[in-house]
């Protein structure tokens, strides 16, 4: 394809993307598709499938009961259908280019390029750009998020392709990441909300509709699920649900908690489980009786070891015993790990026969740890706890913050600090008790580094190293 500085003259504006059916084919529907908000300029009306080498049946050594092929063709159609039934456009382009690279790059030192998630990146882009006459724009629905980033010729070009995507972009066309940084889990928070997904959703790693069982199909089922049984029952004409419950659901969630620790996805679902109060994992957690019966940590033998689990730095878990701190219990799992809140504001886990547990009457009176004012450095974050009356109660609590362009709060009370200024977090307990605390950001390294400059320009050098040595590095230590 020759390079070109002619930007060409468009008889339609025509915005693209790829489209698969998937979570993140919907999702990009949701937020750039024809009854979206975006503006309509930038509205999705081509849906594209590309015949590059993501289709990889039995002939390819997959657990798969068709070729290639035959999956590329089915998708086509059902693409073309879609598209068709709800006014888009559809565009497919069929190629040999898998089996150019397999007959012509066979040579060992070509195996990263033989290897499609290595290059899949380069392959959707490069066939879309055969279409700059046509696309203004087009909407490129990555699978992870920054968080994920890496760059190396070992791993799947995905994980970089957030942050290269755009760099493709020329005088004609323009690429853009669509899904924002959304995890998998708040993509199909998304979906769920888009009637032409019920009955088209479609997953599979091994067939061209959804088999219930593979990899994909099995963590899209339990996103779903924890989202609620009504939820769930809106796909049915996507899965087999009646084989998924009977069958399967049970023994899905039942690997959840050891599968947490292994897989973001997992991490994900059993997150989201725990915060929407599903009953799919009652099996694995005990909780008390809503919080009229709130339990907290007994100060007995204590000392902890913080482990990173959960793929998240807020969530820690706990050996040993906690030294003279307070700990409020959450929930129970398998009766041998019991869920907390330390004092910090983190979630965490701590062995069941480290610890007591005892009822504890309910709150009268709340503040927060920090009081009623509190001065955060810029660019620093800090931990609000709720300090209830009498100091044996506990509750749910829930943050706000009523200036977010100066800080912005977490559900668990983390306060990051992003802007010189003045902000106001309020905290409403479950059974109504509000604390404040007003919050006061300044920028404390501009100050030192006035500081700095002041005694450079002042003082000899002998007595200006003493500074820095003595009292300038031990402020930073």
């Amino acid at each position: 394809m020759p390079t070109t500085n002619v930007v060409y003259k468009k008889s339609m504006i025509a915005n693209g993307t790829g489209f698969s059916r998937g979570v993140d084919s919907f999702a990009t529907l949701y937020e750039y598709g024809l009854n979206s908000d975006a503006p309509e300029d930038y509205k999705v009306n081509f849906l594209n499938v590309y015949n590059v080498g993501a289709f990889r049946g039995m002939d390819q050594g997959k657990r798969s009961r068709s070729l290639s092929r035959d999956l590329f063709l089915e998708q086509a159609e059902s693409t073309v259908k879609f598209a068709e039934e709800y006014g888009y456009n559809a565009l497919v382009v069929d190629s040999n280019l898998f089996l150019f690279i397999r007959a012509h790059f066979n040579d060992d030192s070509y195996g990263l390029l033989r290897k499609f998630q290595n290059t899949a990146t380069e392959r959707n882009i490069g066939t879309t750009l055969l279409f700059q006459k046509l696309f203004s724009r087009f909407y490129y629905a990555s699978g992870h998020t920054m968080k994920e980033f890496k760059l190396s010729l070992d791993d799947s070009s995905a994980l970089w392709e957030q942050y290269a995507v755009q760099f493709f972009s020329t005088e004609n066309l323009r690429f853009y990441i669509s899904n924002r940084d959304w995890t998998r889990m708040e993509k199909i928070e998304r979906v769920v909300q888009l009637p032409e997904a019920y009955d088209n959703l479609q997953v599979c790693l091994v067939q061209s509709h959804n088999c219930g069982t593979c990899m994909k199909c099995r963590r899209t089922l339990m996103n779903l699920d924890v989202l609620g049984e009504d939820v769930l029952d809106r796909f049915a004409n996507s899965f087999d649900l009646e084989t998924y419950k009977n069958e399967h659901r049970d023994n899905f969630f039942a690997d959840l908690w050891d599968d947490k620790d292994k897989d973001a996805y997992a991490g994900d679902i059993f997150r989201a489980a725990i915060e929407t109060d599903s009953p799919l994992i009652q099996n694995l957690l005990i909780t008390g009786t809503e919080y009229e019966y709130t339990y907290r940590y007994r100060k007995s033998i204590i000392s902890v070891m913080s482990h990173p689990t959960f793929m998240s730095k807020e969530i820690c878990l706990l050996t040993d015993t906690v030294n003279d701190e307070d700990l409020y219990v959450e929930g129970m799992f398998k009766n041998s790990w019991v869920k907390v809140r330390l004092s910090d504001g983190r979630p965490g886990y701590i062995c069941a026969r480290n610890i007591s547990i005892a009822e504890v009457n309910p709150a009268e009176k709340m503040s927060l740890n920090a009081g009623e004012s509190m001065v955060i450095g810029l660019g620093k974050k800090y931990g609000f706890l709720p300090v209830f009356a009498p100091n044996d109660g506990n509750e749910q609590v829930t943050y706000s913050i009523d200036n977010d362009r100066v800080a912005y709060v977490s559900k668990m009370g983390w306060v990051y600090a992003v802007a010189e200024g003045k902000a106001t977090l309020t905290a409403v307990s479950r059974s109504g008790l509000v604390a404040k605390c007003q919050i006061v950001v300044k920028d404390t390294v501009k100050k030192q580094s006035k500081l700095k400059n002041f005694f450079k320009r002042i003082l000899p050098t002998g007595l200006k190293n003493w500074i820095k040595k003595h009292i300038l590095h031990s402020d930073n230590r």
